[in-house]
């Protein structure tokens, strides 16, 4: 829908192989569909755990009243042109849609139709739709987009988009819609609109970049919405970023906003906005050379806590008690401080996203193409099937890394790979952790590559490289090789060793892998089924 700039939003009314092209590739966790539909969730009631921080599964809003599993149990296709993405995103039925490389739209600002029950997912990091937009009509439910580039439907000279209706994403009056890890870029009209009282919205892991109306929520009479907004990246952005209108609960936490496109501008270039009826919590953002960073209409609700301000000027209001999101869901809340670098690793499309399974129990193997990939991942805990193997000469063809010391995402989240699976295989793949330890002491000197938190995972042929806590287990977790200035194998069960090749370099420091206390006074069943004569202790 177009507006002039600054005009108030209106309110009407056994075996498969997977090629990777690079890098890890994580499984896309697919759910079973429950009934979609229902009314505003009960305060309190049936609250769905925090995501991780690579989560499979929605969260927020999209994750109640029946959840949000896009096309999960429907046949997985994988697209390369338009006229086939237009034909299964508009087909009846659950459908898993791979998007692999770039499809332009023709004519320009053409749309393609979207309707319930589908997953669109980008492929790797090249997956994008180029000079076109997504649709989602009246009555629409149970979609996910993730893992895309939507750019370049913007029209030369015409910064306002006066005369087109060209967005990235438009939905009107859908429910139960998860966008998730996009990038948006250069769109003539609005990057993201969420239309006429859709519900359920969790809108995650995103970048918005390069517009002027960047991501509006309203065009209603009514007060109805439920959206989550979490840790995305508002770069060279002028307004809606996003503007909310008559929601019912908008929840924005762990966002990113700066470099506005247009600060001179003294009042259509602003931040958040709580507009009409709309109740808004905002919560541990990061605003950064930002004017108006957050303001609220005189008939809505805003509670702002935690958030980081530099160099910001204008408004930045605060009013009414708004709502306590805790009483709909869990969610972890990162610190403020801690934004920027998340937001810059983990938004946008991923490489760990995108490989999806068919629907059969066999195993598949995700085949990672030699060179040195830097991108994390994450394999849950439904997914144990499914084997990363490296298809180099040797194991050092094919190395995955990341630098994210734990003083940005934990022991935990700061890990390259994390594997949550039992019965879960990796072959022939060294992981790494590139960040340099020392510049992140006293409380960020970790840097570890990987953590296993599931019973009898294999590493077959594997390393892990790193600084201190480089591979960190809760698990009876068969290990390699382990190499870096300090060699631990942390947690509550010990580390197994298959095939171990060298030892460490030479004159890094190196110590025995001795499980605790508790762990050695446990019967065999705490070894996750492991006789406790096959599980010595490695050494190197």
């Amino acid at each position: 829908m177009t507006h002039p700039p600054g005009k108030r939003l209106p309110r009407p009314g056994h075996g498969k192989v997977v090629a990777a092209v690079a890098g890890l590739v994580a499984a896309l966790g697919l759910g079973a569909l429950g009934e979609a539909h229902a009314a505003p969730p009960a305060a309190g009631a049936g609250t769905p755990a925090a995501p991780s921080r690579w989560s499979d599964h929605p969260h927020g809003f999209a994750s109640l009243a029946g959840g949000t599993t896009g096309g999960a149990g429907g046949e997985v296709v994988t697209v390369t042109d338009q006229a086939a993405l237009a034909k299964y995103a508009a087909a009846p039925g659950p459908y898993v849609i791979r998007v692999a490389g770039s499809i332009t739209a023709q004519p320009f600002g053409a749309s393609v139709e979207v309707a319930s029950d589908k997953t669109i997912v980008g492929v790797g990091t090249t997956g994008e739709l180029v000079q076109g937009e997504f649709h989602l009509s009246p009555g629409t439910h149970n979609v996910i987009i993730r893992n895309l580039t939507i750019r370049d439907s913007a029209v030369e000279g015409d910064w306002d988009c006066k005369g087109t209706d060209f967005d990235g994403i438009q939905m009107d009056t859908v429910h139960h819609v998860w966008i998730d890890h996009n990038r948006f870029s250069r769109i003539c009209d609005g990057q993201l609109d969420i239309r006429k009282n859709s519900e359920y919205v969790t809108v995650s892991h995103n970048r918005f970049e390069d517009n002027n109306k960047t991501f509006g929520v309203g065009w209603t009479a009514d007060v109805r919405t439920q959206i989550t907004v979490d840790h995305n990246w508002f770069r060279g952005t002028k307004q809606r970023n996003p503007s909310v209108d008559n929601a019912a609960y908008a929840h924005l936490y762990n966002n990113y906003l700066t470099a506005q496109a247009d600060p001179g501008d003294p009042v259509w270039t602003y931040g958040n906005w709580s507009r009409g009826g709309t109740r808004m919590v905002i919560e541990n953002s990061y605003y950064e050379d930002v004017q108006h960073p957050y303001q609220a209409d005189a008939t809505a609700e805003l509670v702002q806590r935690g958030s980081v301000l530099k160099n910001t000027s204008g408004r930045h209001d605060t009013r009414g008690a708004a709502f306590d999101p805790r009483d709909f869901y869990a969610y972890r809340l990162d610190p403020a401080r801690a934004v920027p670098a998340l937001v810059r690793r983990f938004s946008g499309p991923q490489q760990g996203i995108g490989v999806v399974r068919g629907g059969d129990d066999g195993p598949v193997t995700t085949a990672v193409a030699p060179g040195t990939c830097r991108a994390g991942g994450h394999r849950p805990a439904n997914e144990p099937k499914i084997v990363p193997q490296g298809t180099g000469q040797d194991r050092s063809g094919t190395v995955i890394v990341y630098g994210t010391p734990a003083a940005h995402g934990g022991s935990n989240g700061g890990a390259t790979v994390r594997n949550s699976a039992g019965d879960a295989t990796a072959r022939d793949l060294p992981f790494g952790n590139g960040s340099d330890g020392a510049a992140h002491e006293p409380d960020g000197g970790q840097a570890p590559a990987t953590r296993s938190a599931g019973d009898r995972t294999v590493p077959e042929d594997t390393a892990s490289a790193g600084g201190q806590d480089t591979l960190t287990t809760d698990s009876p977790e068969p290990v390699t090789v382990v190499e870096g200035p300090v060699i631990s194998a942390l947690g509550s069960r010990p580390a197994t060793g298959i095939g171990c090749g060298p030892a460490a370099p030479a004159g890094q420091g190196v110590r025995d892998l001795e499980p605790p206390a508790a762990t050695r006074a446990s019967p065999p069943a705490r070894m996750g089924g492991f006789p406790r004569q096959d599980a010595p202790h490695a050494r190197h």
